[in-house]
């Protein structure tokens, strides 16, 4: 049975703030620990994007399995984009429903929303350590974009780690 992809309830916040949490941990736990508390606070902070961007989920069955974020102005995220862009952020799917084709239809759902909306690009962040994730972009046509990685410690009020290693790998997909 196919996921309906459709967009957030404002009702839902809550319940996919808490979700958001729950199944990036596995993720959390090996970032940075000045990374993972700011990080988690931004992942709970789902009523805040609720006006620069459309919160999307998967449901089946009336439950939630899956969540992304779709900032509609590359303008309007956190990191500087070049102009005409969407931002792709925060997708996430249940680790008991990995495997299913969620995460793809989520991106296919932004990718389809950004270039509807005259976008000329969707880009996103991820981490090295979100090796499904990355191979997912991949596949899907995404391009590294290394010119727009950013270190995640310096930007959650950080100094850096000093190493120079970039954990806010870009990836970029001209529409």
């Amino acid at each position: 049975m196919t996921a309906l992809i459709r967009e957030m309830r404002l009702e839902e916040a809550e319940m996919v703030a808490s979700l958001l949490v729950e199944w990036n941990e596995e993720h959390l736990s090996r970032f940075p620990v000045e990374v993972a508390g700011p990080y988690r606070a931004e992942l709970a902070d789902v009523r805040s994007r609720v006006e620069i961007a459309d919160v999307i989920v998967a449901e089946r069955d009336g439950r939630l399995l899956g969540t992304v974020t779709l900032v509609r102005d590359a303008a309007d995220d956190e990191h500087p984009w070049p102009a005409g862009g969407a931002v792709l952020r925060l997708l996430a799917v249940d680790p008991a429903a990995r495997g299913q084709g969620l995460g793809a239809a989520l991106t296919l759902e932004c990718m389809e929303r950004a270039r509807c909306s005259g976008a000329s690009y969707i880009a996103l962040h991820t981490a090295p350590v979100m090796t499904s994730a990355r191979a997912l972009y991949e596949r899907l046509g995404f391009r590294r974009a290394p010119e727009h990685d950013f270190e995640p410690s310096a930007h959650y009020g950080g100094r850096g780690t000093g190493s120079g290693e970039r954990w806010g790998l870009a990836y970029l997909l001209e529409l």
